[in-house]
Parts: structure tokens; C-alpha cells; sequence
């Protein structure tokens, strides 16, 4: 277990993207409680097309996400993350190997709160 993993210690929670229904809108897996930590603050990222854009929370964690998915900080079962107020969708995922190639550091890039 890396130092980054053992220091997740705030609860958050993870929909992930399982189809897109015929109306092109995304339908989501049942919630999952993850281990996080959650940093509010202003971070620039590479999108996938390479171009820089601005995220508002920083999400380090111990399992990798897409963008399109949605995180929560705190617990929820609602179905639809669209819903909860305070869930934020996932711009970016970088996935960085660890210096002594022991495993990773995952950090997802969330877009602003509605």
C-alpha cells in the first residue's frame, strides 16, 4: 500500500458511465463508496485533445474513473448523480506511475459546482 493510499481518508461517492440510452444521454452503475481526498482548489489540466482547461476540485484516489463520470463528497444512493446537489462530473483522469513503479497516484479533475 502506497503512502497515497493510505492517506485517503474522506468518503466520497462514484457513479461511472454505463451505456447512453437512445436519447444520447448517459445512464449510470449503482453508487459506490470510495476512499478520496478531496482538494478544493483552482488546477489547471490537459484535456485529452491536449488543450488546457481549468478544473475546481482535484481528486486523488485509488481506482480509476472516466470523464463523464460524477463524484460526490459524502454518501449517497440516489441512482442519477445528476440529481444530487453538490455531485461534480469528472473533466479529466491522470493516471501517474509512482518512482519506485509500486503502483500509482490517480488523480481526477472535477468541473465546477452547480
Amino acid at each position: 500500500m502506497s503512502f497515497l493510499t493510505r492517506n485517503l481518508r474522506q468518503s466520497a461517492t462514484l457513479w461511472t458511465v454505463s451505456s447512453v440510452d437512445s436519447s444520447g444521454d448517459p445512464t449510470f452503475a449503482a453508487a459506490k463508496a470510495v476512499k478520496v481526498r478531496w482538494e478544493e482548489r483552482t488546477s489547471v489540466f490537459a484535456t485529452a485533445a491536449g488543450e488546457e482547461a481549468g478544473a475546481s476540485a482535484v481528486i486523488f484516489m485509488a481506482e480509476d474513473v472516466d470523464p463523464g463520470d460524477f463524484l460526490f463528497l459524502g454518501t449517497s444512493t440516489s441512482a442519477d448523480p445528476t440529481t444530487v446537489t453538490g455531485a461534480r462530473e469528472v473533466q479529466a483522469f491522470h493516471k501517474i506511475p509512482q518512482l519506485k513503479g509500486s503502483g500509482f497516484e490517480r488523480r481526477a479533475y472535477l468541473g465546477a459546482r452547480k
